[in-house]
Formats: C-alpha cells, structure tokens, sequence
C-alpha cells in the first residue's frame, strides 16, 4: 500500500473505519473541469475535507511557486518551505505546505523567508521563525497551533500567538525504548485546550513534560502513546520516572510496572484501558481492574464507538491468538501462528468483526463472514451497521462482497470503497485490467474510466462526497485535466 503524505495520515488514523464524507457538501450543478500545469497531478493536489475547494502550487521558472485554489492564483512568488519530521520507526516524513481548516474555508500554506518561515492563514502572515512543525487545526477550524524554533529553542503559536515556554523540542517523545514516536500539538474541536509533549529546556536528556493547557506535568525519562477524549477532558500517556512504567490520567500517575503499553481512552472518557507486565505475565486493566494474565504480550484494546464495550487479542504460550470481547473469549484463529490481524466494532456498537490471514467473521452473524482475499485489506460496515462489504477470494479470482451476496468480479486493484449513506449502495474505485487507469463501480456496474482518481486508501473510504443517498461528486484527472464529476445512483444507462 503507498504511504500517504503526513497530514493525510494523520487524519485517517483519527476515523473510524469506513468513515466516509456522508455529511451533505455542496455539490456543483454540473461537472467543471480545470487545466492542470505540467509537474501537477494526483500526488500534488490537495481537497478540502469537505471537497468544495482543492489547492496545489504551481512551480514556476524563476524557482518559486504559485499557491493555486480552485484554478485561481491566491499567491504568487512563494518559496514553499522544506521541512521534515520524524514519526515512529525514525522514519523521515515530508510535511506538506498547504493546509486546508476542517470547516473546508481556510487555506493556509508554510512559505520560505530568507533562511526563516512563516505561516500564512487566508492570506495574513504570521511571524518569520527560524522553524515550524507540523500545523494542526480545532475542529471547528476557527483555531490552528504549531511549534516553532527560535534558535535552539522551541515553543508553540496558537492563533498566531506565542504560547510561554522555551523548550529543545515541541511535539515529540523518547519511546521507552529510545526511539522517538512523535505526536503533533492537540487542539479540543472548539479550541479552548491545547495539549502537547515536550523535552526539557535543556538538553534532550533533562527528561520531558506533557503541557496541558499551559501545565508543565513532569519530568519524565520517557513519555509516548498518547490517547484522548476528542474534547480532551481525559487524556492518558505512558511514562517512565525512573521507577517504572507508569500511566499518566488527565494529570494523575497510576502505579508502576515492569512494563506498559500505550493507554487507551474510551471516546466518551468514561474508561481507560492498558496492557500490564509483572516479571512473566501479562494482564489487561480496566478501569483499574485486573483482568486474567496472558502468557504474552496483548494487542491494545480497541474500545467500542459508544464506549461501552471492548476487544483485544491474546495469544497462548502456544502462539493461538484469541479474540476477547467484554472479557470473554469469543473467536480463534484457524491454527497456530495464523494469527488475528485486524478487530473492528460495527457504528452502532453492537457487532464485532474479524480477520485472520484468509477468513473474514463477524461474532454471531455467520452469513457475514467468508474467506478473505489475502492481497488487499477492505472491509468494512455499512453506516446502518446491518451490512458487511469486503473483497472475498474464490476458485476464479477476487469477487467483491456484500454480506453474503457477490457484487461482482474484481479484475484489478481496489483503491476505493464505502457505501452510500443509506447502506443501500456500494461504491467503489477500481484498477482497469492492464492498464494504471482507474473506474468507478457502483453495484457492481462499471463506470467510468480515468486515469486517476483522487482517493484515500480502502480502508477508510475513497474520496466520495456525498450530497444525497444517490447523489455523490469526486474529483479525477484525464489528460492533464483535473474533473470534478457528479455521479448518480445507479449510473446512467450507456
């Protein structure tokens, strides 16, 4: 699977699974197509989370670039800032230069200045600063945050504001191994509380703190895994005081261990839940409360959207993973070693899915499940959570499934997939044989083709927006044409 560029993973690992665009968006009347200038295709472009606006830059001979929205140029002579970031696995990331705000309305971009860099949000720039990070916006997309070096010292700009502080790093943590696993500033959606992870005034090595609204908690040796209510009223975090690993509670140390895993807080903040190891054993709290010990190592726990239930597997001294679900064991893998590789709750919380290497199954709806292709990952609920779309593999090639019912054959790659928001339909983005084009398939019917469509990964849905249960616009490029086209269910007749 290609890796997305940082500020489009960072929003998918913030959605349920196949999280759509299912909230109405203003579609256009008709289908508009814009030139697109040499140098600018699909990697370049950026959409809107809404899908009202897009935006690229638009390299020019002198060396700078253009900051185009929507076929019109917004800014010219930009120098776009360079800038990397390193996430978990120290690998190094790209940040991107253009933002859009969650509310679809703002576009903002990090430029260049001399050997500096600044913000600009709708036009306004902000202070030249040797350095900023990665930007992160409320949800409500009225306030924006992120770090920025002076020197050799780093603070946080809220709102175009310098926040107080004078750090050797903004944004990061030391895993209790060593290695880094970063996270970005964390804004609640209306912006009220600001979050972040910082090391020490000093260097690396005088420990890190987590600033929550302001409140320096620490020093600690090493602090990583963050997991919070969207609204931030309850946030926890692993450390290590030199006692032990230890969870960090909305400000509170919970005891130490041997061991910790990353925390996890249930979305409505009424539960936490981590993995424990005293000498060889392991066991789940929850809420406080021990669970049964494992002989290994446990996955983290995967809460339920309304918060009142939970997963997690296990795995025997033996090597069988288990899946358990409100504490009770429910769900093996086929054998030793086939191993449990990905658990998923339904939207309304009520149904538990899961796959092994090959095998798809839903805990007490049999009809559900089925085998599994093993070349691609997608499955997912509907929003009415009664139906179950996945790529099934049969005796004459890959076959998309709806419940138990084939949609169709798949000849090529899935790119895209996700229901219509009354769960009557199934959309998908699929390769064309033999070619790097790409089509639409919408129950199974082809559609259109393209050379390329703007699309997230399968797991969380293609880039549809829809306007109405049969009624949905998407951008794609043909030529050196970018499209923004309107489909409808069921396709017109050819």
């Amino acid at each position: 699977m290609k890796r997305l560029p940082y500020a489009l993973l960072a929003a998918v690992c913030l959605s349920l699974l196949g999280s759509v665009n299912h909230a109405a968006a203003p579609a256009p009347a008709v289908p508009t197509a814009w030139p697109l200038p040499k140098g600018v295709g699909v990697g370049q472009i950026l959409l809107s989370p809404h899908g009202t606006h897009f935006a690229y830059l638009r390299p020019e001979a002198d060396g700078t670039s253009t900051v185009v929205r929507d076929g019109v140029d917004v800014a010219t002579h930009v120098h776009p800032a360079t800038r990397e970031d390193f996430r978990a696995g120290c690998l190094p990331v790209t940040l991107p230069t253009l933002y859009f705000s969650p509310d679809d309305a703002t576009l903002t971009y990090v430029a260049a200045v001399g050997h500096g860099m600044r913000v600009v949000v709708g036009g306004t720039a902000e202070p030249v600063y040797d350095e900023v990070g990665n930007l992160v916006f409320s949800g409500n997309g009225r306030h924006r945050a992120y770090a920025a070096r002076v020197g050799k010292a780093w603070h946080v700009v809220r709102d175009g504001e310098d926040q107080p502080g004078a750090y050797a790093a903004i944004g990061g943590g030391r895993g209790m191994g060593g290695d880094p696993t970063l996270f970005d500033p964390v804004l609640s959606p209306d912006g009220a509380h600001l979050l972040y992870a910082a090391w020490g005034a000093g260097p690396a090595d005088a420990g890190m703190v987590l600033v929550v609204d302001g409140k320096a908690f620490g020093p600690y040796t090493a602090l990583n895994g963050l997991s919070a209510t969207p609204d931030l009223s309850r946030y926890a975090v692993r450390v290590h005081d030199g006692t032990g690993a230890r969870i960090l509670d909305t400000g509170t140390l919970l005891p130490a261990a041997d061991s910790v895993s990353a925390p996890v807080v249930s979305a409505d903040g009424k539960h936490l839940a981590y993995m424990r190891q005293v000498q060889d054993t392991y066991h789940l709290l929850l809420d406080g409360d021990a669970k049964p010990t494992w002989d290994r190592k446990l996955r983290p726990v995967i809460f339920s959207p309304d918060g009142t239930r939970y997963a997690f597997v296990g795995t025997s001294k033996e090597g069988q993973d288990a899946l358990v679900v409100d504490g009770i064991t429910v769900g093996f893998a086929g054998m030793v070693n086939d191993g449990i590789y990905g658990v998923y709750f339904s939207p309304d919380s009520r149904h538990v899915a899961y796959r092994t290497r090959d095998r798809l199954a839903v805990i007490g709806e049999p009809k559900l499940g089925g085998r599994i292709s093993e070349r691609a990952d997608p499955f997912l609920f509907s929003p009415d959570s009664r139906h179950l779309a996945y790529l099934a593999e049969t005796p004459t090639g890959p076959v998309l499934m709806r419940d138990a019912r084939a949609v169709g054959p798949v000849a090529g790659t899935v790119y895209g997939l996700t229901f219509s928001p009354d769960s009557a339909h199934l959309v998908a983005v699929v390769g064309v044989p033999g070619t790097p084009r790409m089509q639409l398939l919408i129950d199974g019917v082809a559609g259109p083709r393209y050379d390329t469509m703007l699309t997230f990964p399968y797991d969380h849905g293609p880039n549809f927006f829809f306007t109405a249960p049969d009624r949905f616009f998407f951008y794609a490029i043909r030529g050196h044409t970018l499209l923004r086209e309107v489909g409808t269910i069921p396709l017109p007749a050819k």
